[in-house]
């Protein structure tokens, strides 16, 4: 294993000292403490029906079977592992959402990839066995429109999905913690949150 990689267990996390930030942001402290929290690797794999591993993520695989769920993903660029991810293991509908990359640059935001029509285990390229949706939309905490691009709020796309419904992967390029900071201000859309990567 890649000493980079994620596996089950508790990370070996070295101290920081002096702190490397100029100041400390009490939802950005909260937030990595809790991380930390979840990282600390407290369940079993044996309660957890086995793990899946990839790259730096580790599921556990009792917790991925619900029924009923919705994997949205933000920052796509050319591709999303994650989302195929998402839809070939574990048979989720996703939603991919990036208002920068150019189609033609992005088969799934073109939506021209393999889309809930064919197996992907032997297909070379992006692929995904359970329909996704391409949106050229991008993520931000007020909904608005800059140089043509729409932009708009994780909230809009919670907005009426069940408790522990939404698989979310957030990668937009530094836009992600004014939306991080409005989530954590509502504790009904972090209740509709199963997974945060």
């Amino acid at each position: 294993t890649h000493s980079q990689s994620a596996r089950p267990g508790k990370p070996c996390m070295p101290r920081v000292a002096p702190s490397p930030f100029k100041e400390e942001t009490p939802w950005r402290v909260a937030l990595g403490e809790r991380v930390m929290k979840a990282v600390e690797g407290t369940v079993l794999e044996e309660e957890c029906g086995g793990f899946e591993l990839f790259g730096d993520h580790v599921w556990c695989l009792s917790v991925m079977k619900e029924k009923g769920v919705v994997g949205l993903s933000y920052g796509i660029e050319e591709r999303d592992l994650w989302s195929e991810k998402m839809s070939n293991i574990f048979k989720m509908p996703t939603q991919l959402y990036d208002c920068f990359i150019p189609p033609p640059r992005s088969p799934p935001i073109a939506g021209t990839a393999p889309n809930g029509t064919q197996s992907c285990r032997n297909h070379p390229g992006h692929c995904y066995e359970t329909p996704y949706k391409p949106f050229r939309i991008c993520l931000t905490a007020e909904e608005k429109v800059i140089s043509g691009r729409k932009y708009e709020t994780l909230e809009s796309h919670l907005e009426g999905r069940s408790p522990l419904s939404v698989h979310l992967k957030i990668d937009s390029e530094g836009t992600e913690w004014a939306v991080l900071e409005r989530f954590l201000a509502s504790q009904a859309d972090q209740d509709k949150v199963r997974t945060l990567e």
